[in-house]
């Protein structure tokens, strides 16, 4: 959120709904008001421990809000004093609209000097912001320097100049990442983000951030090029039937030059959608296998949409060694038996195709059970 929509948020802003399959969703709902031609409502996903948040800022924002109170009874008495000339009870009205506006505020800040409440403002949080990255020695090390752009405003040994917009942008990369990761661990913080949230955004008429959506599709765009650029890499190791696909196209022989790699890899973006298994790379956009390969790892190294790189090793070493610890069991059943045989076998392709070849695991002797 951007600080003045954080500004927006009123006391009983956190709301709690239940989603299409039941499950409890959280919102924050404020107002938006950049890139709109009127400020307009909107709403926020967020994780449940928000609420917690939004409960002690509602708590310490109680002697504000009595002082907003006072105020405006104040200026309720002073507008109904019958000497006023017209020009100073417009401006007490002024001052008295301000004062109702802002009365619920979840966040606003006393004047004692002028006996007035505001809003966070952009100035108020930048001070907040440095100040607790003061408190929280929060302070900048050469080795953070790498991939910073701005040097004059980011200088080793002084606190982080910490910015309200740093952490929409720190948002928008982390949805990304998790989108173009295993989306069910986002989906376990944010609550079906990647369904949900998607549709929500799409419509139209909906109270959505827009903004924050562009931004995350943004950073998934980019990372998105970055992974394909990984494939187009020769000495990249890739499994699956996608996988073996890109390796042979990678592989054939004709000698193709582009000026900028990585704008060749957006282009090819465009055409593809890629999302995260946690075991794998998905780019089917029809007829694939309907989600089942996400609990059944194994169906993605037969798919030709499935890609498997070198950053799914240690996952795919997980998952053999999965099959070794069922293949223990003294009481395994043969339909269990062949399955976790072929699962194994399966795993162990993919590491060697992924240049972290295994030895093939030798299967214990059956055990037979007394008649």
């Amino acid at each position: 959120m951007r600080d003045s929509e954080l500004a927006s948020l009123e006391v009983g802003c956190f709301i709690a709904r239940k989603g299409f399959d039941g499950a409890t969703l959280h919102w924050l709902r404020g107002t938006t008001y950049k890139l709109e031609h009127e400020p307009r409502p909107a709403e926020w996903m967020v994780p449940e421990v928000v609420g917690k948040a939004v409960a002690v800022a509602t708590r310490l924002g109680e002697p504000v809000r009595a002082q907003g109170e006072k105020r405006i009874k104040a200026l309720e008495r002073a507008a109904k004093t019958r000497t006023l000339d017209e020009h100073v009870r417009a401006k007490i009205q002024l001052k008295l609209e301000r004062a109702r506006r802002n009365r619920n505020a979840l966040m606003a800040i006393y004047h004692p000097s002028y006996g007035s409440v505001s809003l966070l403002g952009n100035e108020t949080a930048r001070k907040s912001l440095r100040a607790f990255a003061k408190m929280a020695n929060m302070i900048v090390e050469q080795q953070d320097m790498d991939g910073v752009v701005n040097r004059d405003r980011i200088r080793p040994g002084e606190p982080w100049p910490l910015r309200t917009h740093e952490f929409r942008r720190t948002f928008a990369v982390y949805v990304a990442r998790h989108v173009l990761g295993d989306i069910r661990y986002l989906r376990e913080h944010f609550k079906h983000w990647s369904l949900d949230m998607t549709l929500y955004y799409a419509r139209h008429d909906s109270d959505a951030d827009r903004a924050l959506i562009s931004d995350i599709l943004t950073e998934r765009d980019e990372l998105q090029s970055l992974i394909i650029q990984s494939w187009m890499h020769p000495h990249s190791n890739l499994s699956g039937v996608g996988g073996h696909r890109i390796a042979a196209f990678r592989n054939r022989g004709e000698v193709k030059t582009v000026r900028d790699m990585r704008d060749f890899c957006r282009k090819l973006g465009e055409s593809v959608f890629i999302r995260g298994t946690g075991h794998s790379w998905c780019m089917a956009s029809g007829n694939g296998c309907g989600g089942q390969g996400l609990y059944d790892a194994v169906r993605c190294t037969s798919c030709g949409e499935g890609v498997i790189d070198s950053t799914h090793i240690q996952i795919w070493k997980g998952i053999r060694q999965q099959q070794i610890d069922v293949l223990q069991c003294p009481d395994l059943g043969r339909p269990s038996r062949e399955r976790s045989v072929d699962h194994l076998r399966k795993a162990e392709r993919v590491l060697a195709d992924l240049g972290a070849e295994v030895p093939p695991f030798k299967l214990p002797k059956k055990v037979r059970r007394a008649s």
